[in-house]
Order: structure tokens, then sequence, then C-alpha cells
């Protein structure tokens, strides 16, 4: 989702990336709802379900860009509101599949718990509101992380391992728009933060989703 963050020369690009992360993380939710259809195993639900709150938060950050552009007030608003409960959801139904929490009470506590940070900091994004967000965002993909290099280092999987790249892939993206969130980043630095983590998400997501097919195949 474009930002003031966003340099004005990559802002016509960025919504191209904006397009392909809501398209590749759709595809990612279809193949993995098409393997819980297959072997009907709860983690393949819980992962096309996060990833699913993911695609409609970028489809959502697609449209935020396109009315920033537009300087459309009320869509900017709606969508601004959207996209960061979407995201964290989405990053939280994922921390489930791989922490293997299994407890349905723990799930809905971490969620509610999640849910009350966002209705707490969701408003147009300022500085701080943009840090907590980026920050929850990398928390949650940091232990994702570990999990996930802990079973990469068991079974030695090509398909867990770009899994694991991809989610590195992904924490970097997020870390890096917290430093761009910082009034105190050196502004010249600015658009090398915003188009490398633009960058780190795509190539995130990509490595993600040739795991899928990978799996599928």
């Amino acid at each position: 989702m474009l930002g003031l963050e966003c340099p004005i020369w990559f802002q016509t690009t960025y919504i191209a990336f904006d397009i392909i992360f809501f398209l590749i993380s759709l595809a990612i939710t279809i193949t993995s709802i098409r393997a819980y259809m297959f072997l009907r195993e709860e983690r393949f639900k819980l992962f096309a379900a996060g990833f699913g709150f993911l695609t409609l938060s970028y489809l959502v950050g697609t449209l935020a860009s396109c009315a920033i552009l537009a300087s459309n007030a009320s869509l900017m608003t709606v969508t601004s509101y959207l996209f960061a409960p979407l995201f964290l959801v989405g990053l939280m139904l994922l921390l489930f599949v791989y922490l293997e929490i299994n407890q349905q009470s723990v799930r809905a506590l971490l969620l509610i718990l999640v849910i009350a940070v966002v209705l707490a900091i969701n408003r147009p994004m300022g500085s701080l509101q943009g840090i907590v967000f980026y920050l929850l965002g990398a928390v949650l993909l940091g232990f994702m992380v570990s999990r996930i290099a802990y079973k990469c280092h068991k079974n030695h999987k090509p398909t867990t391992l770009l899994v694991m790249i991809g989610f590195i892939l992904l924490l970097v993206g997020q870390v890096l728009m917290a430093f761009l969130s910082l009034e105190s980043v050196l502004f010249s630095l600015d658009s090398f933060f915003f188009v490398a983590a633009s960058v780190a998400t795509l190539l995130g997501l990509i490595s993600i989703s040739i795991s899928r097919l990978l799996v599928k195949g």
C-alpha cells in the first residue's frame, strides 16, 4: 500500500507490485485450498485461511494505492482501516500452523490480542501506527521463521527451505518498512528502504508460491 514513505518516482511502479502481491497470494491460497480438499489436514485449511486474509489485505492495498494516486479521500479512509487487521490476522493464522497451536482457546486469545492491538492503532497511518504495525508483523514473522528453520534443519526438504527463505524475505520487508516509519531515519535512505522492502516482499511471496507448487507436484 502506498504511503508517505513511497518515493514519487516509484508510485506507479508500486501499484504493479501491489497487483502482483495480490495475484501471487491468491495463487498460494488456491493451491492450499486444493491441498486441503485432497488431504483434509487442518494445517492446509489454516494456511489457506491465513493467505486468504493476506490476499484480501493486498487487494485492499492495491485499492488504497489507486485511491491515493486518484486523491479519492473516501476510498483512502476505508482502505486505511481495513489493511492492517486483514494483514495481521492473516499472519496470526499462519503462526498457528508453524507453532502448531491446536487449542481453540489459545487461538481465540491470540486473535483477540491482535485485534485489540489493531483497534488501538488502526487509524490513518502516522509514524507511531506504522511502527507498531510493521514491528508486530515482524515479530509474528520472526516466530514463524524460527520454527521453519528448526524444521528445515531436521528434514532438509527443498520445499521447507523455500518456505523459510520466503518468510525471511517477508520479515526483511517488514523490518525495512518499520525503519521507514521512524522519523529519525535519514531521508536520503528512504527511497532505498522502500524499494528494497517491496522487492524483498515480492521475492518472498514468489519463493513461498514455488514451494506450494512443488508440494502440489
